[in-house]
Formats: C-alpha cells, structure tokens, sequence
C-alpha cells in the first residue's frame, strides 16, 4: 500500500515531469509541520537585507505537489519549484511524510550570498504557524496564521546574533515549542527569554557604570535598584524600546486571569512588561488560586506571540549578542 509520500511522487510526475537532478543540486530544503492549512497556503520567500527584499525561495505543502486544486499549479514560477520538491521528495529516504507537512526550498545562491538559512529566519516562520519538524508530538498555536487571501509573500527577517550567540532560544524555538503541547511547559520555557534578557540587561548597566568609572558607593545603589526582577523587566522594555502598550485581547486575558483581584485602575493603566511578570507571578505562586489550568492553553498561545515580537526587535538581538567590554575599575 502507497504511503502518503509515495502517492504524492506518483501524481507529480504526471503533473510536472521527472525532476532535473543538476538542478535540484542547487536547492536546499527543510520541512515543517503546520497542522491547520489551507491547499492554497503556497508563498514566495523573502528576506529583508538592509539595502532591498531578495526573493528567496517557496514554501508550501507538500501535498500540492500531487495536485491541481490550488492557484499555481499554472504558474510557471511556481513550476519550477514544483518539480524540485518532486525531485527532493523522490529522494528521500526518511519517515513518511504527514498530510500536515510543508517544504521550504531556497536557493543556495540565494542562500551563501545574503547568509539566509533556516535557523536564522526560524522566528518569522514560526509566527505564521511553520514548525520545524522534530520526534514527538506536535503543537498548534491558534493565534499563528497567514491568510492567503490577504497576501502571497513571506518576509524573512535575519537574526544571526540569536542563532550563533544564545543557544538556548534556537533550541527553544526549533526544537522545543515544535513539538512541546503542555502549556505551562510552554510558558515556563518562553519566559525564560526574559530571564535571560534581563541578566544580559543587568551585567550591561553595571558594565555601563564601571566604564563611567563610577564609584564603589554608586555601583551599590545602581546593584540594589537592578535586584528587583519587576524593575528588570521594565529596564530591558525601555532600553530596547519593546511595545509597552497593550491590546484588547491582552486586556481581556488579564481580565479572564486575575477577575475582581485587581481593581479598573490596573486594567487602565497595565502594560505589557508589567502583564508578563505578573503572569509569571500568578503562575509561579498562585497557580492554585487562579484555577490558571482553564487559561493556560490561551497564556501559552499569547506569550508566544509576545516573544515572536520581542525576538525581531533589533535591540533585543543587540543586547542578547554582546555588552560592553568590562573596563578596568578604579575606585579613587
């Protein structure tokens, strides 16, 4: 009995012919998982250089290539990355593939000359619903969709300082929120981009005043008023210039999290550090009290959005990448 990647081969060949080989060496490819798709969720790829957008490549699901009910089976541009992906899928020799599955092809022209690859574009993929596929289960946030209606294209954006500096958020994101469904695993994971953030932020400040050559007795009141992981947070928002407001459906979580415990004052006036931490408060010590079982799922869902956002921010590479030199201290 034909497997779902033999059945796909079959018709390809009918549809686009037997693949060039010379020129499939050309390509690279990655699968990913996205559970929830549409048959015309096929998008060109482009990635932001500081000069232009560069068109990199496709992404699309698999299951297309054996298929005409979609817009772009016509397409000759498409055409070209069709018969490829026959080619990649033709060669393949790991498990079958899922009906869920999607190929990323990008050209290794594309890919050497502008430094595009996977872990560093993993991010952008990640916020429309494209996980990398790993062993185990998979996981399916609601809130990262793409509407094909809407638009055609990806952008890609760049961020080799969080692949080569930080291994722990490319493991996060291309390992673990793939295939991790517990939603308080999830938010426990997630938030500790912020604890990591805000050690970067706290050794920065003192790195920051010992290169001012501030005095012993300066540096202790700089040390006691970074000790308060609240004002951490707040100092990594303002020093990176992260979002501080919040939308409706931010205010409406916290409302469905903390109910009458917190007054209009708190509602009116919440932004977005201080809703983080005061999850991860609830969480951590009130995890009874809340019943947060019921919400978890939604505050997973969120919080991932939120760090999506917070890892394309610039800054946010920046102070995960590097911090200033330590100076030698003179205490005269």
């Amino acid at each position: 009995m034909l497997g779902f990647k033999d059945k796909i081969i079959e018709s390809h060949i009918e549809l686009y012919g037997d693949p060039d080989s010379k020129t499939n060496n050309q390509y690279s490819f990655f699968f990913f998982s996205k559970i929830e798709f549409k048959e015309n969720d096929i998008f060109q790829i482009y990635a932001k250089t500081a000069e232009s957008r560069i068109r990199a490549g496709w992404l699309f699901p698999v299951s297309v290539l054996g298929s005409r009910e979609h817009d772009f089976w016509e397409n000759p541009h498409f055409s070209v990355y069709a018969k490829i992906g026959g080619g990649i899928l033709t060669s393949y020799t790991g498990d079958d593939l899922s009906e869920d599955t999607h190929i990323l092809i990008l050209k290794d022209a594309t890919i050497a000359e502008y430094d595009i690859y996977v872990e560093n574009t993993a991010v952008s993929l990640l916020k429309h619903g494209y996980y990398p596929i790993v062993n185990g289960a998979k996981f399916h946030n609601s809130l990262c969709t793409i509407d094909n209606n809407e638009t055609k294209n990806i952008s890609v954006e760049k961020h080799p300082e969080i692949s080569s500096h930080i291994p722990y958020i490319p493991k996060l994101v291309q390992e673990f929120l793939p295939k991790t469904t517990d939603p308080l695993s999830r938010f426990i994971s997630i938030y500790q981009v912020y604890e990591l953030l805000m050690e970067k932020y706290f050794h920065y400040k003192i790195d920051e005043y010992r290169a001012l050559r501030a005095t012993i007795g300066t540096i202790r009141e700089k040390i006691s008023d970074l000790s308060s992981e609240k004002k951490l947070i707040q100092g990594v928002f303002s020093h990176c210039k992260l979002r501080n407001n919040i939308d409706e459906n931010e205010r409406a979580l916290a409302k469905n999290l903390f109910g009458t415990d917190k007054d209009d004052a708190y509602y009116k006036g919440l932004q977005l550090q201080s809703l983080i931490y005061d999850i991860r408060n609830a969480i951590i010590h009130n995890y009874h009290k809340y019943e947060l079982s019921d919400l978890m799922r939604d505050i997973a869902e969120r919080m991932e959005i939120i760090l999506f956002e917070t890892l394309e921010n610039s800054q946010v590479s920046a102070l995960l990448a590097k911090a200033p030199a330590p100076q030698p201290y003179n205490s005269r």
